[in-house]
């Protein structure tokens, strides 16, 4: 970087937050780094005549970010199989709020993915960032009614298509091993007692890595995919690791210490795996690693 101390620090500061906010609205870890490399750059040019530095810093972030969108959008129009956000190793962030966790959620990320591009800004500023309908407005040069509407419409879609129901990190943490150690023992018994019958899993191998080109829906579809890995050996040499994926408990697959792929979930009330995420396209690992394994973890 270059620029002053007092310019940096000013930056620094807001960093998490603005590479955060640009991930929430893109859906893109890489994307979103870029975005506020690029608002760094920016800053270090006109920081000296800027009076609200965040409020600066938030409003560049946000605008370059709905462009970045819309440019992913028309890309992902022609995506190959389903489109799952690019993962990150994120772990729960105590002083975080719980929408602001929320929000980094895949299953989450995936029902933003419907909205608009300024329906899904206005979302995210206001319920993960608690942001207030002027400064929203002021962001995304909108009057404070039309950001109201955008918020209403938002919120109606949102509530109808979220995860219905968030476990708490000790639940969702048991509910993982065990589906891990039901996958690796082979038991079925004891991966139909954690999975809900109308579970469904999404696959996103972006046409890079072998992956079903649909959701498979159901129990019995989900486990007949399980079987089919076992039986052609594809994951022979893997290790297999639990560790968080988007600040939740997640399972990181390895060969010879490269992340293979990143697999997340969604609850019920029970604890019942609801949804299953698992993204394998090498180009959207980048920002997943995979933590020491345990012994007890296995192969």
């Amino acid at each position: 970087m270059t620029g002053t101390t007092a310019e940096t620090e000013i930056f620094e500061q807001q960093r998490r937050q603005l590479t955060g906010v640009a991930y929430r609205i893109t859906g893109s870890w890489t994307d979103a780094e870029d975005i506020a490399q690029d608002v760094w750059l920016r800053w270090a040019n006109v920081h000296q005549d800027v009076d609200r530095p965040r409020n600066w810093l938030l409003r560049v972030t946000v605008r370059a970010s709905l462009d970045r969108l819309r440019r992913l959008k028309r890309r992902r129009e022609t995506y190959l199989g389903p489109w799952l956000p690019e993962p990150v190793s994120l772990a729960p962030d105590p002083e975080d709020t719980a929408e602001l966790r929320d929000t980094l959620m895949v299953g989450m990320l995936l029902v933003l993915e419907s909205l608009s591009p300024l329906e899904r800004a206005v979302f995210v500023l206001r319920q993960a960032f608690d942001w207030d309908y002027e400064d929203i407005a002021e962001a995304l040069s909108r009057s404070p009614a039309a950001v109201r509407q955008l918020a209403h419409r938002a919120n109606q879609h949102v509530e109808e298509a979220r995860p219905r129901f968030t476990v708490d990190e000790r639940r969702a943490a048991e509910s993982t091993e065990r589906f891990l150690r039901a996958c690796l023992d082979g038991n079925v018994e004891d991966l139909l007692r954690v999975l809900s019958p109308d579970v469904v899993m999404y696959t996103d191998g972006s046409g890079e890595a072998p992956a079903p080109k649909r959701a498979l829906v159901g129990a019995r579809e989900v486990l007949s995919f399980l079987a089919g890995l076992g039986r052609k050996k594809a994951l022979a040499d893997a290790t297999h690791t639990l560790g968080h994926v988007n600040t939740r408990p997640g399972i990181i697959t390895s060969i010879g210490g490269q992340v293979q792929s990143a697999m997340t979930f969604d609850h019920d009330r029970s604890g019942r795996i609801v949804a299953i995420y698992v993204v394998s396209a090498p180009s959207k690992l980048a920002h997943v690693s995979a933590p020491a394994a345990d012994p007890g973890d296995g192969r």
